[in-house]
């Protein structure tokens, strides 16, 4: 319809202001990740990049994360795209931060303790192929404890360029 929103998972354009400048995404329910370190999608934690774009973003959440499996967060981006920045683990007296020049690579947040939350922010630089940015974790360490990124957990993303 004229002046209408284009409905499609693989565009964030709104016909009658342009490309999107600014996105959130929200995890509407808990994902949990128990003996195993293979990253997997937090679901609903994305934004989306058009050709050439740059943004910077927020992310954070609650999570459950005990001391021995840790936890390991990264990003999947488009073909091309360079993703930068800083992921957090929070716990009771103390955040575990992992700097990263690659945020493709998963950064494991490792300490004695167990964590309750997870933070992270950073800026995303595509080339020419359209796509999403996706949050993913996974267990630190394979372990039979449930590591669990809770529903609430959020992600904001402002286009700059």
């Amino acid at each position: 319809a004229a002046g209408g929103t284009i409905a499609s998972s693989q565009t964030n354009y709104d016909m009658r202001m342009g490309p999107a400048t600014r996105q959130a995404g929200r995890c509407t329910g808990d994902v949990t990740r128990n003996a195993s370190e293979t990253l997997t999608d937090v679901t609903g934690v994305k934004f989306f990049m058009g050709a050439s774009e740059t943004w910077d973003f927020e992310f954070m959440g609650r999570a459950t994360i005990g001391a021995t499996p840790d936890i390991k967060l990264a990003f999947t981006v488009p073909a091309a795209a360079t993703i930068n920045g800083v992921v957090e683990k929070i716990e009771a007296a103390s955040i575990v931060a992992a700097n990263s020049t690659d945020l493709t690579s998963a950064s494991t947040l490792a300490s004695a303790n167990a964590g309750i939350g997870i933070r992270g922010f950073g800026q995303a630089v595509n080339s020419t192929t359209a796509g999403w940015v996706q949050l993913q974790f996974a267990q630190g360490t394979s372990t039979a404890e449930d590591t669990i990124v809770r529903a609430g957990t959020f992600i904001v993303a402002h286009r700059v360029v």
